[in-house]
């Protein structure tokens, strides 16, 4: 899981890289589209910053989830012993 991250963080530096470089090649050629870049670089990076968030809520809750039934399993378990 810790490989996937790394990968994951690698591939959205090189994007958002991408997209900056991007934005200067246009400003400099005075693109029409250069106004879309800049508009890119910043929704980009808080789109990811978004799913990561969401994505760390769920796992939290995933985990908490199957905790709790765990603990329901052991408690009727244990009721059907007694």
């Amino acid at each position: 899981m810790e490989k996937m991250k790394r990968i994951a963080a690698f591939l959205m530096v090189l994007v958002i890289l991408g997209l900056v470089v991007w934005a200067f090649i246009l400003g400099i050629t005075g693109s029409e589209y250069f106004s879309a870049a800049l508009f890119l670089c910043i929704l980009v990076p808080v789109l990811f910053y978004g799913i990561s968030l969401i994505t760390k809520l769920l796992t939290a809750k995933g985990k908490e989830l199957a905790d709790q039934a765990v603990s329901s399993d052991e408690t009727k378990k244990n009721n059907v012993e007694k």
